[in-house]
This record gives C-alpha cells, sequence and structure tokens, in this order.
C-alpha cells in the first residue's frame, strides 16, 4: 500500500477518479518519481481501443471481413505524438473511404513472420482492398516498425492490378523529414514508397530492414531529397512462385525498379539483396544527382544493377557490391550491371571500386555519351562471364564511348573464359586512360582503346583467343612493364606523322629518344634498339 499513497497529488487524484486513476505507481529507478496507473497507460495508445467488439473479433481471428479503416483514423489521430500499438492480427483497410494521415507518430506492430501460405498469415497485418486511395500519406516525424502489409486481391498475372502507392510522402503542410521505415514485411505493393516532392521539402529518411515485395517500384525519389538511406533490405519476388513466371514475376522482371531517383543531393543505398527486378537503382537524371553511394549491395537476376540515364547528371561510389545482371529467363536479353549514359552538361565523378561483376548478358560497365565529361575510377574490381549467352561480338568488359571521359583503370581481374563469345577487356573512345596492373585472362581483345593520351603499365593478358590482341591508338602514350602474350602483335597505334622524324638510332639517340621508344625514317615506324 505504501507505493500507492506515496505522494498527495496521487491521493488527491484518487479521491476524485475511479479506475486506473485510483493506482499509484512508482518506478523503482533511483530518481523516479511516483504517478498514476493513468498516466502510465495514456503515454501508448492500443488501436484495440477504437475497435468494436466485433472488429476486434474480426481482427484477431484473422478473418479480416470488417473495415476498421475509419477507426484506425481516429486512432491514429488521437495518438498523435505518441507510440499506436498493433496487436497480432489482420486489419481490413478498405482504401476507398481516404487515405490515412500519418504526423508525429510511431505504428508499432508485433514483429512479422511470414507463414508458408500465399499471405501473411502472422503478426500485425494490414490487408487493403479498395483502388481509389493510397492507404497511408506520411507526413514529418513518423515511424513504422513491425509491421505488414498486403493487397490479397493482387492477382499472379503478368497485368498487375496499378493500386495506388501504399505510402505516400505529402509535403504539401512543409517538410517531411524524420522518417524511419523498419521491420516491415510488404507482399504485393504495385508501388512501395513514392517520395512525390517536386520543390526539395523531404529528407534524413530512413528506410531499413524491410522484406519488399513491389510489382512495379520500390522506393522513388522524385526531386532534390537530401539524406535518405536505404539499407538491409530484402526486395523479392515475395511470394510469387518460380512456377508462374509468365505471371507476376514477368512483370517485375520486365518493369519493376526497387529504387528510382530522379534527382537527388545524396542518397545511401547500402547493403540491400535485390533479386529479379529489371532495375536495381534506376538514376533518370533530369537534374544533378550526385553524391550516390551504392555499396554492400546483392543484386542476383537484375538486369541492370545501376542504370544512369536521362538530361541531367550522376556521380557518387559504386564499391563492394555483388552484381548478376542477367535475366535467367531470357538469356538473350540485354543485361549490364553498370550502365552510365547521362547527357547533362556537368562534370561527372564517379568511384567504382571492389565490385564483382559476375555476369552480363553484354557488356558488364558501359559508359556512353560524350558531354558531360567524366573522370572515372575503376579500381580493383573482377570481372567475370560477360557477353554470357552472345554469339561472338564486340563485347567489351568495360565499353568507353564517350570522347571527353578520363578514365583510371587499375588492379582489376578480367576473365572471358565463361563468356561464349570470347571478346574484349577494355574497350572504346575517351580522352585520356590511364591503365595499370590490371590482368586479363582468355578473351580476343584484351585492350583496345582509341584515345589522346594513354599509360599503360604493369598490364597482364594470358590465354588471349582469336585473332586480335591489345592495341591502343593514340597520339601520346607511355608503355611499360606489360606481359601480353601476342607480341607479334602491335601493342601501339599512333599516326606516324606525329611521331619524331630521324634518320637512324644514332639520330633518334641524339634527339632523346630513348632505347625502346619509337621514332619514323620517313612513312616507316622504328624503334631504338641501340
Amino acid at each position: 500500500m505504501a507505493d500507492a499513497l506515496l505522494r498527495a497529488d496521487v491521493a488527491s487524484t484518487a479521491s476524485t477518479a475511479l479506475g486506473d486513476a485510483l493506482v499509484g505507481v512508482k518506478s523503482t529507478l533511483t530518481g523516479a518519481v511516483a504517478t498514476t496507473q493513468h498516466e502510465v497507460n495514456s503515454r501508448a495508445v492500443n488501436v484495440f481501443d477504437f475497435l468494436s467488439s466485433a472488429q476486434k473479433a474480426d481482427v484477431i481471428a484473422g478473418t479480416a471481413a470488417l473495415d476498421v479503416r475509419s477507426a484506425l483514423a481516429d486512432a491514429v489521430a488521437a495518438a498523435r505524438g505518441k507510440k499506436l500499438t498493433f496487436p497480432e492480427g489482420q486489419y481490413l483497410i478498405n482504401t476507398d473511404g481516404g487515405s490515412i494521415t500519418l504526423e508525429e507518430v510511431t505504428l508499432q506492430g508485433e514483429m512479422v513472420l511470414d507463414g508458408a501460405t500465399a499471405s501473411l498469415d502472422q503478426g500485425a497485418v494490414f490487408r487493403f482492398t479498395g483502388t481509389t486511395n493510397s492507404p497511408f500519406k506520411i507526413k514529418r516525424g513518423v515511424t513504422i516498425d513491425g509491421l505488414g502489409f498486403y493487397y490479397p486481391n493482387q492477382t499472379d498475372t503478368a497485368t498487375p492490378t496499378a493500386y495506388p502507392v501504399m505510402l505516400d510522402f505529402d509535403y504539401s503542410g512543409g517538410a517531411v523529414q524524420f522518417v524511419y521505415i523498419q521491420n516491415n514485411v510488404v507482399y504485393n505493393a504495385y508501388r512501395w514508397i513514392d517520395m512525390a516532392d517536386s520543390s526539395g521539402d523531404v529528407g534524413h529518411i530512413w528506410i531499413t530492414d524491410n522484406t519488399v515485395c513491389a510489382l512495379n517500384r520500390g522506393v522513388y525519389v522524385r526531386h532534390n531529397l537530401e539524406h535518405i538511406r536505404v539499407s538491409r533490405n530484402n526486395f523479392t519476388f515475395g511470394h510469387w512462385l518460380a512456377s508462374t513466371e509468365g505471371g507476376a514475376r514477368a512483370y517485375v522482371r520486365a518493369n519493376c525498379a526497387y529504387l528510382q531517383v530522379d534527382q537527388s543531393d545524396g542518397i545511401e543505398l547500402i547493403d540491400n539483396l535485390m533479386f529479379g527486378s529489371l532495375y536495381g537503382g534506376l538514376y533518370a537524371a533530369s537534374g544533378l544527382t550526385q553524391m550516390q553511394t551504392i555499396s554492400l549491395n546483392k543484386m542476383d537476376q537484375v538486369r541492370y544493377p545501376v542504370r544512369a540515364t536521362g538530361t541531367g547528371n550522376f556521380d557518387g561510389t559504386i564499391t563492394a557490391n555483388i552484381f548478376n545482371a542477367f535475366n535467367s529467363q531470357d538469356t538473350t536479353a540485354q543485361g549490364r550491371a553498370v550502365w552510365v549514359n547521362t547527357s547533362g552538361s556537368a562534370r561527372e565523378m564517379l568511384i567504382i571500386t571492389n565490385n564483382t561483376f559476375k555476369v552480363a548478358t553484354e557488356e558488364a560497365m558501359v559508359f556512353a555519351n560524350g558531354t558531360p565529361t567524366r573522370d572515372v575510377v575503376v579500381s580493383g574490381n573482377t570481372c567475370l562471364s560477360w557477353a554470357a549467352y552472345k554469339a561472338a561480338g564486340s563485347y567489351f568488359a568495360m565499353s568507353i564511348n564517350g570522347a571527353l571521359g578520363n578514365f583510371l583503370i587499375s588492379s582489376n581481374y578480367f576473365y572471358g573464359g565463361n563468356s561464349t563469345a570470347y571478346s574484349g577487356g577494355i574497350g572504346g573512345t575517351t580522352n585520356s586512360v590511364y591503365l595499370h596492373g590490371n590482368v586479363f585472362e582468355t578473351m580476343q581483345t584484351p585492350i583496345s582503346i582509341t584515345t589522346t593520351n594513354a599509360t599503360v603499365s604493369n598490364n597482364t593478358s594470358t590465354g588471349t583467343a582469336g585473332s586480335l590482341t591489345d592495341q591502343v591508338f593514340c597520339t601520346a602514350a607511355v608503355i611499360f612493364g606489360n606481359n601480353f602474350d601476342k607480341p607479334n602483335f602491335p601493342l601501339i597505334k599512333v599516326p606516324i606523322a606525329s611521331v619524331e622524324n630521324f634518320a637512324n638510332d644514332a639520330a633518334a639517340a641524339a634527339g632523346n629518344v630513348e632505347v625502346g621508344g619509337w621514332y619514323r625514317n620517313g612513312s616507316v615506324l622504328m624503334i631504338r634498339v641501340s
């Protein structure tokens, strides 16, 4: 009884109130003060407090036959600034009744477990019907944790129902910031998250540790939004089975981007598992898309793991990812792991390092368009089996088709032996290139570059197949320390008129041409040997 009457204000409340207001409580922690059980209970809101007896029974039984949208909207409004908890059960929400706006509230469900059937049958699960509204509008200060989201009426078809976006960011009343979406399971979302801002009022968003089946778009970022982290999520087909490959799975393979960014000033795509989509990250730049971090992701059977296109710019760091850029159901379809062909006017800076390129139906990396000027570092990567399933042709592991680019390509391993094409290592046209310490194994043409300036040093090619070999066409080159297995073919092709003219080795020596250096005698290209 002592704890129930610790303070006079508790006793006073007890004299006029009923129920939990009559019970005084005090934490055992040092410094805690006495309060009432009523005050403790009000710190969090339980959604069951807003459901009728019939609705609660329906949720608990998992039949999800009674619409709880209106009651849930009331609960959300009452819980602003607090935590709204959801006991285990199936909650039917008919979105035709309108969207529920979330602001300064935490939705906390039971941890969702994926059942063995084609639906979510454990944890706290929202089951959406209706096709006219987004279930939730997201404003500032929102946390969604440990819930299931499910469209039970979505069918296994190659033309799925285009339901409205599930979580629609609403910046109309001010900036949407400090949003945490974590530990949820999402089934059958046509579009999961859409940050449809066009003015830059969204930022400080964390999307982590979710399992997501999205058919058309996973996370869609529209404008110059900052500080967004998409990490440790599992983007997958969900419960759509391989036996129905021509249905929803086929639609995902042909249409889905797990992340689309139209414009941004800083997004982190880190440590996600992505499986079976058209795009892993689609950077459809309409403006500056910079300071991107793409790291530690595993993208399996994603046709274009990183695709940057549009009239804007793209720069950032792509590191420590595993890319498998092909579609196991259509091995003739184009598949490229990193494909950059934006056409903006600003300089782009890309660092591509320590990635594993396992299989690409065509090239592993492609850099196209002469503008913008690109400074690209490609270092420490492993490229295996590009041009897989293709007949022999001009498929390079790394294809450069932008005359204004500057490339540092070092310490990479290119192995073409798993490719039926036995194609090339690095090829194309660029402004300048530095090739150092790369290993090329089992391919037709390890190096075929047209450039203004080149430094080619300490590279090795072995097991070369076919009739072509290493060649660099340029006006200025430094070549040393390489070990190529077809020395009877020219390593350098230079415009003859650009080479200094000397009558013999003695004259070349007097002209400061080193032993092993190039000079010409009239129209004949010579190498000084003494």
